[in-house]
């Protein structure tokens, strides 16, 4: 069982390594080190570490994208995306604390790992679709709407 928990998290920080790839830069040899770290500790400090690495992967790209609106004078768009931003958190803290309370009494423990893969994948995608946002306001790309 071990073994498969150290998997689940291996596959949790390649996830996260490529989450970080998204935001148009190349992870160097230390931030592959700090990704690494999160293996380490108990499994509380594990969930911690994964969560403030998910956060912070999508703050960036956030941020980047609420400083192209205020920098832009969009100041109507950034006011709805920190609304539609806030919004999302609540939802995904919801959903994903429903599967674990459902997958609590099969699954035990492990719930946990499920409810922390449900918030890795959710946060996977909104980390695409706000930097779809920002291609779109950097570039006019409208390809993923519109019909091929």
């Amino acid at each position: 069982m071990c073994n498969t928990k150290m998997n689940s998290l291996t596959q949790i920080i390649t996830v996260l390594s490529f989450i970080a790839s998204a935001s148009l830069t190349t992870p160097t040899k230390a931030q592959q080190a700090d990704n690494d770290s999160c293996e380490k500790g108990s499994m509380a400090e594990v969930y911690a570490c994964l969560d403030e690495k998910r956060q912070s992967t999508l703050d960036a790209v956030y941020d980047k994208l609420a400083l192209k609106f205020s920098t832009a004078e969009k100041i109507n768009l950034l006011e709805r995306l920190t609304d539609s931003q806030r919004a999302w958190l609540e939802s995904v803290e919801i959903y994903c604390d429903i599967l674990i309370d459902a997958a609590t009494p099969d699954y035990g423990l492990y719930a946990n790992d499920i409810g922390n893969n449900c918030r890795t994948q959710l946060y996977s995608q909104r980390v695409e679709e706000l930097l779809r946002l920002i291609d779109v306001f950097e570039s006019k790309n409208f390809i993923h709407w519109t019909d091929d």
